[in-house]
């Protein structure tokens, strides 16, 4: 993961590209109004330390690019930098316009904070972003992110970490990478789908697996062929809970199979419960608790074993999720 924090721009050249790079300054400088997706960046190191990289402003409902010159390498940071100070003089003069604009203390002592991992963007901003219309906002945003190939998909969060103009995180369940296990799913398979919507959405095939508990109602699937080691428990007609056995699948926050409990904790600091196994003297089950009030019904639990190995983890909706003995 890349991770980075921002409070104050670093100094740069804040006009147009001068005469001597006119072909490309010709470039940058036409609207993308009609279209959210931005040409490849041009963030090419044109002289020693100096790197140019574009900055897209709102102008008459989309959005156009300028160029902008940092000696800093981290340059994803430095653009969303560049988007809250906003245009210079003479670009205002030409219709471009404040894309951000934020009041208030910091929750993180910068104005953002921006992690980049599988090429999925995560902006979230430490103070509060005064909005009228989320819709410039964004498009400035995921513009000037995804010029960078490093970059596919865009999370954009308030202070609060919900998504910026909601009162949820959806947008981070939008953008998850395959075959990561989060609070309500796996890829695109969500806890609340019958098995049927499932294999729909996917286009994973799913066979029924002995559960012992057939007759409450209680049943288990796994894919006929990928992913291996995975089990998608059902209740009441849909997926209820998921269960992974393998390395091979992550957590959002890189937990897996085979961590030791001292690095789930260190992955989800402060937010986990503990209780002793069951069956496995020594062993315990890890819990992560949400904050978020939207995700309270749900839990990420981890099993491990006399030697503090994660040997299972499961994620699911309450009681479900906590169910000892599967479906038994």
């Amino acid at each position: 993961m890349i991770a980075a924090c921002a409070q104050q721009p670093a100094k740069v050249t804040s006009e147009s590209v001068p005469p001597s790079e006119s072909t490309q300054n010709e470039t940058a400088s036409q609207s993308t109004s009609q279209t959210d997706t931005p040409p490849v960046a041009q963030a090419n190191q044109n002289t020693k330390n100096s790197y140019r990289v574009q900055v897209y402003y709102p102008k008459n409902g989309g959005v156009e690019p300028v160029w902008r010159k940092t000696n800093s390498q981290g340059l994803a940071k430095f653009a969303i930098a560049q988007l809250v100070e906003g245009p210079a003089e003479s670009e205002k003069q030409n219709g471009l316009t404040q894309a951000i604009a934020l009041q208030g203390k910091s929750n993180c002592g910068e104005d953002f904070a921006i992690a980049i991992e599988e090429k999925v963007a995560k902006l979230q901003f430490c103070r509060e972003v005064v909005v009228e219309d989320n819709a410039p906002i964004n498009k400035a945003i995921e513009a000037t992110l995804k010029q960078f190939p490093t970059i596919d998909k865009v999370a954009i969060l308030d202070r609060e970490g919900k998504c910026l103009g909601t009162e949820d995180s959806s947008c981070l369940e939008q953008i998850q990478p395959p075959n990561k296990l989060t609070l309500t799913g796996l890829g695109g398979v969500e806890i609340g789908m019958t098995i049927t919507e499932a294999s729909q959405k996917t286009g994973i095939e799913f066979v029924n697996e002995s559960s012992g508990g057939e007759e409450g109602g209680c049943f288990y699937y796994k894919a006929a062929q990928e992913p291996q080691d995975v089990y998608y428990m059902v209740t009441e007609g849909k997926i209820a809970r998921i269960e992974v056995n393998t390395k091979n699948i992550t957590t959002l926050s890189g937990a897996k199979v085979g961590d030791t409990e001292e690095r789930i904790k260190a992955l989800y600091p402060g937010k986990i419960e503990e209780e002793g196994h069951e069956y496995v003297p020594g062993g315990k089950y890890l819990i992560f608790v949400p904050e978020d009030a939207s995700n309270q019904n749900y839990r990420v639990l981890f099993e491990t074993n006399e030697k503090g190995i994660v040997t299972q983890m499961r994620s699911g909706k309450l009681p479900e999720v906590n169910w000892i003995e599967g479906c038994v």
